[in-house]
């Protein structure tokens, strides 16, 4: 069988790390882009994480889960004044809501540090993904489109709206020449600025949004409907798997690491779709986004038809 170790270059993770703090528990190790740099690790991509973190306890914290995990610290910055990003999560039946606190270390990714850490890699950039909250401060914003300016990677978005750190303007901007935009039908409804009432209208505004701004596949989360993959020319959807749920953080972003294997590797749609949300479902049973579960990894990659290469 193949293994996921050939793959035509390494994945770029650029974006947010903080602790979901629920209610109830210790804090969990979270981010968006975290969580799919997390994922790609466990099944074998081994991505460059470019982010940063405080010099805190909550940062140390971090570090020593990536090297437990065997993550690359090379694109981990330490900021020496702002704190490590933490997240204040509700979940109302299953469902999160999150307060997002300002002034976190993950706003202020230097480009300087960021640019020479990523040319020690060896493997050239695969893919650069990215999400909007990171680039919610001019800091890390101008650091991120100075990265898509001077290397020009293939690169996956995911928008990952968050009250209020957002606006249309940007989030349009962020999207422009993206290979792969990902996004729920809440947020596309947003951005085209259109109330979607059943599939076609959804097929309608997906590949409006793919002509606005270049894209080549929109690759949409559907809550309970599952999840659609859409090109101008065809769409693959996939239901979603009947799972306990313990809650949903974090669900979209094993999604999305799937995505990105299935992209690099040339899956078909409809495959990459299926595999990918089959995965969410599992992180779905368990709380958090994130776990040190090697198994977990290795029974997808076996349902795959590849071999575990940790």
């Amino acid at each position: 069988m193949s293994q996921l170790t050939a793959f035509p270059g390494r994945p770029v993770v650029f974006g947010e790390t903080l602790f979901d703090c629920f209610e109830e528990g210790p804090p969990v190790l979270g981010g968006a882009p975290f969580n799919v740099a997390w994922h790609l690790q466990g099944f074998g991509l081994k991505p460059h994480m470019i982010t940063r973190v405080g010099d805190d306890g909550l940062g140390r914290r971090v570090t020593e889960a990536m090297t437990g995990w065997g993550m690359d610290l090379t694109g981990v910055q330490v900021d020496p004044e702002k704190p490590t990003g933490s997240v204040s999560v509700t979940l109302v039946d299953g469902q999160p809501s999150y307060v997002i606190n300002p002034n976190q270390a993950y706003d202020f990714i230097n480009w300087a540090e960021a640019d020479q850490r990523l040319r020690r890699c060896e493997s050239p950039m695969a893919v650069l993904i990215h999400g909007s909250l990171a680039l919610r401060e001019s800091v890390s914003r101008q650091t991120l489109f100075g990265m898509r300016v001077k290397r020009k990677p293939r690169l996956f978005v995911d928008i990952n709206l968050r009250d209020p750190w957002h606006n249309p303007d940007d989030v349009r901007q962020m999207l422009d020449g993206a290979h792969d935009v990902k996004l729920n039908d809440h947020e596309l409804a947003y951005l085209q600025g259109c109330d979607i009432d059943d599939e076609e209208e959804l097929l309608e505004a997906a590949r409006a949004l793919l002509e606005r701004h270049g894209n080549q596949r929109i690759v949409l989360t559907r809550g309970e409907a599952g999840a659609m993959i859409i090109s101008v020319k065809e769409a693959a959807q996939a239901r979603a798997a009947a799972v306990d749920v313990a809650d949903t953080v974090g669900a979209g972003d094993a999604f999305s690491s799937v995505c990105v294997i299935g992209r690099i590797l040339g899956w078909p749609d409809a495959v990459t779709v299926q595999r990918a949300v089959d995965f969410a479902a599992d992180i779905c049973i368990q709380r958090g986004a994130t776990a040190p579960d090697t198994a977990l990894y290795a029974r997808h990659l076996e349902q795959w038809g590849h071999n575990n290469p940790q």
